[in-house]
């Protein structure tokens, strides 16, 4: 019972496609271009939680997923990377894993997917061109200025209470000595 080449579709995972290569390894490429490898270690790793048995019908892990880090990674992630381990069960066929996240995600199912299923899921997002929401678009119409004299004045009011306060606090803190007040925004103009 092992992987199969090709892709599985993963369900309640933090990815959505594993794509299992010829020598047996498995990567994951995200929608920014970043490269998760993983590999694969095959043997008997004790009982499995009773979700995963009455799932596949087996008692025992048969599979262990690792990752390897690579630097497109970090050094950020790297930690997790070398932590992550996830036991499975692979069913007979190699059609289906079954196993608990190492991400925290609980009991999650990789099944084997053809090609067009797979390029069907590569290919689901939202173009950054033109992301879908509820506006209108409307090229034709030009935007607001974003501070009208209204929210300037807001904003001056605002920041002058914050440099009075400022102010009273550097004279109390430091004693007798005199120290230079910060000036009011009086007369203060939006740069264009």
């Amino acid at each position: 019972m092992k992987f199969l080449k090709g892709f599985y579709k993963a369900e309640k995972n933090w990815f959505d496609l594993l794509q299992v290569q010829e020598d047996g390894s498995a990567f994951h490429e995200d929608g920014n271009g970043v490269i998760f490898n993983f590999v694969f270690n095959y043997g008997d790793f004790g009982e499995a939680i009773d979700e995963i048995k009455e799932k596949t019908g087996i008692d025992n892990y048969n599979v262990e997923m690792k990752m390897l880090w690579n630097e497109q990674l970090g050094d950020g992630f790297k930690e997790w990377v070398l932590a992550f381990s996830e036991l499975g069960i692979i069913t007979e066929n190699g059609e289906k894993c079954v196993s608990k996240s190492a991400g925290g995600m609980g009991v999650v199912e990789l099944q084997k997917i053809s090609e067009e299923e797979a390029n069907i899921i590569i290919n689901d997002y939202d173009p950054i061109e033109a992301p879908p929401g509820s506006y209108k678009i409307q090229p034709e119409v030009p935007g607001k200025e974003w501070a009208s004299q209204l929210q300037l004045r807001s904003w001056r009011e605002r920041m002058n209470t914050f440099i009075m306060r400022l102010n009273r606090d550097r004279n109390r803190s430091y004693g007798k000595e005199k120290v230079e007040p910060i000036p009011k925004l009086d007369n203060y103009q939006l740069s264009k």
